[in-house]
């Protein structure tokens, strides 16, 4: 993310429980911005106010349909500087395109949109990963445990979103308190019930986080209803 000059900015992340969500909000808030979760289901007006509320300059998205609901309203959000796109393919401007949604993902082509390889692709730059790794140190070092890492929307059912500033040290002393608390050790399962983009479920997220450095595996999965992050 430090190659797309994200600085305190936001990150604004739209899809189910995936690896792709949690890199992206991890990804984000080590780049000293915020991550801020959308409802899959919030509206095109919603998503264009949530973004320019957060003044995110990157939005990552899962598929097709979420990509076309950004292309859709893209200039209503002017701050945004790069579009990520998971489990879609972002064909080429020069791509012929055979239906409207095709055609929506070659025009995205042309408008900063990255697919999930690419954008990972730019930080695999060997000439590159030293001065980037030391780019990423320099920020996390700059960081103070109050400041803001996340901003939790409300789902904006009776009016717009409303968001919830969440600090470093919210989270942390909550993930903390929980790994202490149960003892999780290398071999154990975690279900979270609730969608990563949840309010309730930010201190589950933080211990998700942190459970593959404690010799867990992290692995995701999605049914009708309930979605699953499925830790083990």
């Amino acid at each position: 993310m430090p190659t797309t000059s994200l600085q305190r900015d936001a990150v604004a992340i739209i899809g189910f429980n995936s690896p792709q969500w949690m890199i992206s909000n991890v990804g984000g808030i080590l780049a000293d911005g915020i991550a801020a979760g959308i409802y899959t289901t919030n509206s095109a007006p919603a998503c264009a106010y949530i973004v320019n509320h957060a003044h995110a300059t990157i939005v990552v998205c899962e598929g097709e349909k979420q990509l076309q609901k950004f292309m859709s309203i893209r200039t209503e959000m002017p701050s945004v500087k790069a579009y990520v796109v998971w489990g879609a393919t972002v064909p080429s401007v020069t791509n012929h395109t055979k239906s409207a949604l095709s055609a929506t993902l070659a025009d995205a082509a042309a408008h900063g949109v990255y697919s999930w390889d690419q954008f990972m692709s730019l930080g695999m730059d060997e000439s590159r990963k030293s001065e980037l790794q030391r780019e990423v140190e320099r920020r996390m070092a700059g960081q103070l445990p109050e400041d803001v890492c996340s901003l939790v929307y409300t789902s904006g059912t009776m009016s717009m979103p409303k968001a919830v500033m969440i600090s470093h040290d919210n989270l942390m002393f909550i993930a903390t308190s929980v790994l202490t608390r149960f003892e999780a050790t290398e071999g154990e399962r975690l279900v979270s019930y609730l969608p990563v983009r949840v309010g309730a479920t930010q201190p589950q997220r933080r211990a998700h986080d942190r459970l593959p450095c404690t010799h867990h595996r992290v692995r995701h999965a999605s049914t009708p209803t309930p979605r699953l992050c499925i830790c083990s």
